[in-house]
């Protein structure tokens, strides 16, 4: 822990709450740091390199990050939990645009496909909402019935084949769709040993 802390040149009174990783194309490892609300960037042999973030509403700033991805051209995409939205930054850091606003409820998860395109989970409106690079809608993926569909997907990830997994609050908590959103696999709560 206080190797973290010194990496990340935290000082008294800051803490590195990590709440999503990714690592990048380079092996970076990017670390959404919630608590603190920027995102910290290390390289493979652990070693600080950048931050970016910060408290505040301009656009370059955060408020909870709670969640990243990153696509083939090394775009950082971070989940804005406080403003339900999604903010896309440099490889480098530099604030390039966000989306979602007002269109997302409280959401916690995201995964890129082999396309660039952006997933998320958004389990306030039951759907999967797929946005382009660009960060405009291109499709969403709406819950019909409990037992074959969706129900409140709290996250995403997309396969490199194009299919996805999503795991939701049903009795089937992990689903698995393939690339023409038809469900083909389930692991029910009982079958893992878990209770509600």
């Amino acid at each position: 822990e206080i190797r973290i802390l010194e990496i990340a040149h935290l000082g008294v009174g800051h803490t590195l709450a990590p709440q999503g990783i990714q690592y990048n194309k380079d092996g970076n490892l990017l670390v959404a740091n919630y608590d603190n609300h920027r995102i910290y960037s290390f390289s493979p042999d652990g070693n600080y390199q950048f931050h970016f973030g910060e408290w505040g509403n301009s656009p370059e700033k955060l408020q909870y990050p709670n969640n990243i991805a990153i696509d083939s051209a090394g775009s950082i995409y971070v989940i804005e939990e406080k403003n339900k939205n999604i903010k896309k930054f440099s490889p480098e850091g530099t604030y390039l645009f966000q989306f979602g606003i007002g269109e997302l409820g409280m959401i916690f998860s995201l995964s890129i496909d082999h396309r660039d395109n952006v997933w998320v989970a958004d389990p306030e409106h039951n759907r999967i909402v797929i946005f382009n690079n660009k960060g405009t809608e291109v499709r969403s993926i709406i819950g019909q019935n409990q037992s074959s569909d969706l129900n409140q997907p709290v996250s995403i990830y997309c396969l490199p084949n194009g299919a996805y997994l999503v795991g939701d609050r049903s009795e089937s908590m992990l689903k698995h769709f393939d690339t023409q959103d038809t469900l083909i696999y389930k692991a029910n709560r009982a079958s893992w040993g878990l209770d509600e």
